[in-house]
C-alpha cells in the first residue's frame, strides 16, 4: 500500500496494490513521513473500504475534528468488544464510536448530561453491551474528568447493538421495541418476574434478537427434520407453554404480517420452558 494523503496521526488514505482508496488507521501510521510511502499491513489495524468519493470527505473532516487519543480509546473498546462480545462486528463501530466519544468532551464542557429513556430496556435487554459500555464511561469519565452515568452507557451500548446488527441502526430501536413485547407476552401469561441474572434469560434474549432480525429482514427459519415424537412429547407436557407461543405467533402476524415456522415455534418454546424454571412468581 501506498500513502497519498495523511489523515492525522494514525490515519492515511492510501492506494492499494490493485489502484483502489482505502482508509487506514495504525498507531505506526505516526511513524511515516512523506506521501507515496510505502506502509505495511503490519502497521494496520483498521481499514476502511471507501464505497464512493463522498466517504473521502466525511472521513477526512472526522479524522480532522477527533483527537488521536478519542480514536484510540474507541479502537481499544472495538477490540475489546470484538473480544468480550465474541460477535462479528461492523468496521464503521470505530468511527461512529469516537464520534459519539467527541461529541461527549464538548458535552461534558458544559455539563450537559443526557437523559436516556431507553434506559431500563438497554440495560435488560443489552446486558454484554450495556457491561462493556459502562467500563467505558468510567474510563471516559476518568480521563476528561466528567460525570457521565449510565444513561450515557446506555446510549453507547446501542452503538455496540447497532454495530452486530446486520440491518445496522435502521431497525435497532424496532428490534428493541418488539424484544420488549415479546417478553411482556410471556410475562403476563405466567403472570412471573423474570431473574434477568439468570442463564436461561439472557439465552432467551439472544434468541429474541435472531428472531427480531429475521423478522425486520424478512427471513425465516427453515424447518429441519424435527422429531414427531419430541415435538407431541413437549406439545402435551407443556400445553400452556405452547399456547403461550401461539398468542407470540398470532401477535407477529398482526402486527408484522410474520408467520415464523414450526421449528421457530418449537424453539421458542424450549426457551420459555427453561425460564419457568427459574421464573419468581408474581403474588
Amino acid at each position: 500500500m501506498r500513502i497519498v494523503k495523511f489523515l492525522n496521526n494514525n490515519a492515511a488514505l492510501v492506494l492499494d496494490e490493485t489502484g483502489h482508496e482505502l482508509v487506514v488507521m495504525g498507531k505506526g501510521i505516526a511513524h511515516l513521513s512523506h506521501k507515496n510511502e510505502e506502509i505495511s499491513r503490519e502497521m494496520i489495524d483498521k481499514i476502511f473500504i471507501l464505497d464512493d468519493r463522498s466517504q473521502l470527505a466525511q472521513y477526512t473532516q472526522l479524522f480532522s475534528e477527533i483527537p488521536g487519543r478519542i480514536f484510540e480509546l474507541a479502537g481499544r473498546f472495538v477490540t475489546k468488544a470484538k473480544e468480550d462480545l465474541n460477535r462479528t462486528l461492523q468496521n464503521s463501530l470505530v468511527i461512529s464510536l469516537a464520534d459519539h466519544l467527541n461529541s461527549m468532551v464538548a458535552r461534558g464542557k458544559l455539563g450537559a448530561y443526557l437523559e436516556n429513556r431507553m434506559l431500563w430496556d438497554i440495560r435488560r435487554l443489552y446486558q454484554d453491551e450495556f457491561r462493556l459500555s459502562r467500563e467505558l464511561v468510567a474510563e471516559f469519565n476518568k480521563l476528561y474528568d466528567t460525570l457521565y452515568d449510565d444513561h450515557e452507557a446506555a446510549t453507547l451500548a446501542m452503538h455496540f447493538v447497532n454495530a452486530e446488527l446486520e440491518s445496522g441502526m435502521e431497525h435497532a430501536g424496532k428490534i428493541t421495541k418488539l424484544i420488549g413485547e415479546i417478553l411482556n407476552i410471556v410475562k403476563y401469561h405466567f403472570l412471573i418476574d423474570y431473574d434477568e441474572e439468570s442463564y436461561a434469560y439472557y439465552r432467551f434474549v439472544t434468541h429474541l434478537r435472531v428472531l427480531a432480525q429475521r423478522i425486520f429482514q424478512g427471513s425465516q427459519l427453515n424447518d429441519a427434520d424435527m422429531s414427531e415424537i419430541l415435538k407431541d412429547h413437549l406439545t402435551e407436557r407443556y400445553e400452556a407453554t405452547f399456547q403461550c407461543v401461539k398468542k407470540i405467533r398470532d401477535f407477529f402476524w398482526i402486527h408484522y404480517k410474520y408467520c415464523f415456522t414450526e421449528q421457530e415455534g418449537l424453539y421458542l418454546a424450549i426457551h420459555i420452558i427453561k425460564i419457568l424454571d427459574e421464573n419468581i412468581k408474581i403474588d
